[in-house]
């Protein structure tokens, strides 16, 4: 999943503070206010995040947004609240996802009127989505509205499920809702860049969101005579233009009125303004509740914007605390099969690791990401006891990591968020652990990976134990990597030979995208996953880690992993205490941005040698055409200079 457009807190608050405001509009003029969210994650609970001070405070949490829901509803006239997207997977409450679905049921409580789907209601499979929905519908309460207008099923005869969950729940291409004598069309679609994240969606695809918008909105203009025109989008914006899919949605829809924009974690302190379209984002985890007021006077204009902070300055609001404390009851029953609660401090952190936001946009070595491979490694190895083979490496893409370890007393619940992500084959939170095989020469391709790709792709940013090596950023791509080693235990490396098999731990769902390497890199780095048999692996579920728990074999989760492996480290006062090992990072991977003749030309492979000779034929090829040119001019003119001289000599003579 990507976070962009992050201000600086101090003209936040400001803008907070003093919400920018337009002209008044004339006495007759039609207003709505428009409440939204996105990307909440399964916040049911406040969590803990550092403040600019240095310390802590509680952001988000749905008791305390509902206060503020019911705050800024309260004499607003006509109220939309609205949610575009990514409402589940971040927090141990997804793991009653399938069963309770505690996130739409909570909505529905809290007045939403329509939500749409993000890339993480399908981390559980289109078969979890599914479930996921008959769960709400079956809770008896009230739901918001479901739509999604970009979505369609594949005709193999594998859809009855999902489609009857569907028809179940409600979902809708578009609905319109009549807010104050505003008829309001409403419809949701999911990005491109989403879809993509949505790896296991299948038999759900998802198609272009611009064609699919200007369908429905046709049909809200001039079928169902919408006053208003609300896009639910999960697509997001972007810095870079040319990757910002809402605005050139609103470029090319301009009949969208309104765009609340989700997936990408944006937090707008302003509206973007396209035309007459205005696209807002209140950023992530329920931390602000975005709102726009609306008025129209012959187009619709907002006459005041703001984002909510939603901290411990607002009181939790009875009833929802009570459902959530239900829910957390029943995540409380999921944990102890493992022997965990959600509040049971497992381990103290002396120091504060990096902010995620941050390593996204700077890749480089992290203590973080060392910590997290390093815990791969010591749950394989527990979970494996006596029949343990050693693993060589491990390696974490950036893009799975959901979560910091702050400074302080760590709980279970803390722990989960960091590696929360996706479900195994026994449909329970968290992807398993695996081990593949690979070549030495395919793990170098696994750093050059790291070094290439994540300037592209930050989710491909990745931290891997069990090998040294460094990379210059101005080198080609696919050949920044300068070095590479094995790192062992003990801190000494060892050669990397090509042709010799090392074993390597990774998540289900990264081992995977290893597979796809070959592809991406139009075929430049060939990364082909084994078994321990060198035979290539076809279906990576086999390669599963499994513990044995009183003689019942259950996968070993990536979150389990970093329970476990915090809880492993030296206690003082009975709680294990992260060492200064991890204080800062380790040095495993070192990035360079030199210029340096030596470096940009050092160990240079195939790739970059082919690339020179090109360059040097393109360029042996101009010089030859010059030369020619040069040579056929001199020749005309000396041609032209005997021609003259002849004629210079008759006329004389």
């Amino acid at each position: 999943m990507k976070i962009f457009r992050k201000f600086f807190a101090f003209s936040l608050s400001l803008l907070m503070i003093f919400p920018f405001a337009a002209t008044a509009s004339a006495a007759d003029s039609k207003t709505i206010r428009i409440l939204f969210t996105h990307d909440l994650h399964s916040s049911l609970s406040p969590e803990k995040v550092p403040d600019p001070n240095g310390g802590f405070t509680e952001s988000g949490g749905f008791a305390r947004l509902y206060s503020a829901i019911k705050a800024r509803s309260a004499g607003a006239g006509g109220t939309l609240l609205v949610d575009a997207g990514d409402y589940s997977m971040g927090t141990l409450f997804q793991t009653l996802e399938t069963t309770e679905s505690p996130e739409l049921r909570l909505m529905g409580e809290m007045g939403y009127d329509a939500v749409t789907a993000g890339n993480h209601e399908f981390d559980y499979t289109c078969k979890g989505f599914a479930k996921s929905l008959e769960a709400a519908a079956a809770g008896g309460g009230r739901l918001p509205a479901y739509v999604i207008s970009n979505m369609t099923l594949a005709d193999d005869g594998g859809t009855a499920q999902i489609t009857k969950a569907m028809n179940d729940y409600g979902i809708k291409d578009y609905i319109v809702i009549d807010k104050g004598g505003i008829r309001i069309g409403i419809y949701g679609v999911m990005g491109e860049e989403a879809a993509a994240d949505a790896a296991t969606s299948y038999p759900a695809s998802f198609g272009d969101i611009i064609e699919a918008s200007k369908r429905v909105v046709k049909i809200l203009k001039e079928q169902e005579n919408a006053d208003l025109v609300v896009c639910l989008s999960h697509s997001g914006t972007d810095n870079d233009a040319s990757k910002s899919e809402d605005e050139k949605l609103a470029k090319a829809v301009p009949d969208i009125d309104v765009i609340i924009s989700g997936h990408t974690h944006t937090v707008l302190t302003r509206p973007v303004t396209v035309g007459h379209t205005l696209i807002v984002s209140c950023g992530a985890n329920g931390a602000y509740l975005g709102s726009v007021d609306l008025s129209f006077d012959g187009a619709w204009k907002a006459q005041g914007y703001s984002l909510i902070p939603i901290d411990s300055s607002l009181p939790s609001d009875p009833v929802i605390q009570s459902k959530i404390d239900a829910y957390k009851a029943h995540v409380n029953s999921y944990l102890s099969a493992y022997g965990y609660s959600c509040d049971q401090v497992i381990a103290d952190s002396p120091y504060q690791f990096e902010d995620i936001e941050y390593m996204y946009g700077n890749p480089n070595d992290y203590a973080l990401g060392n910590l997290l491979s390093d815990a791969m490694i010591s749950a394989i190895k527990n979970a494996e006891g006596d029949a343990y083979v050693p693993v060589d490496a491990a390696v974490v893409p950036m893009g799975i990591i959901r979560a910091t370890i702050n400074k302080g007393k760590i709980t279970v619940s803390d722990a989960f968020k960091i590696l929360s992500l996706g479900t195994g084959p026994d449909g329970l939170s968290g992807y398993p652990l695996i081990t593949v095989y690979l070549t030495g020469e395919e793990l170098k391709n696994v750093c050059e990976v790291d070094a290439s790709v994540s300037a592209i792709l930050e989710d491909a940013q990745l931290f891997i134990a069990g090998v040294k090596y460094s990379y210059n950023t101005n080198r080609l791509i696919f050949n920044k990597v300068t070095g590479c080693e094995m790192l062992k235990a003990d801190g000494s490396t060892e050669k990397i030979y090509d042709k010799k098999l090392y074993r390597v731990a990774c998540g289900l769902y990264s081992g995977q995208m290893l597979a796809y390497v070959k592809k991406k890199s139009f075929g430049i780095l060939s990364i082909t996953p084994k078994d321990k048999y060198a035979n290539e692996i076809t279906d990576f579920s086999e390669q599963i880690i499994y513990a044995n728990n009183a003689g019942k074999l259950s996968e070993v989760k990536e979150w389990q992993a970093v329970v476990q492996y915090l809880m492993s480290f030296p206690k003082q006062g009975g709680i294990s205490v992260i060492p200064s090992v991890y204080e800062k990072p380790q040095g495993r991977k070192t990035v360079s941005h030199s210029a340096a003749i030596g470096e940009l030309v050092s160990n240079l492979n195939m790739v970059t040698l082919a690339a020179l000779a090109a360059v040097l034929f393109i360029l042996a090829l101009l010089i030859f055409i010059v030369t020619m040119i040069a040579t056929r001019k001199k020749r005309r003119e000396r041609r032209t200079a005997k021609r003259e001289a002849k004629l210079n000599a008759a006329s004389g003579g």
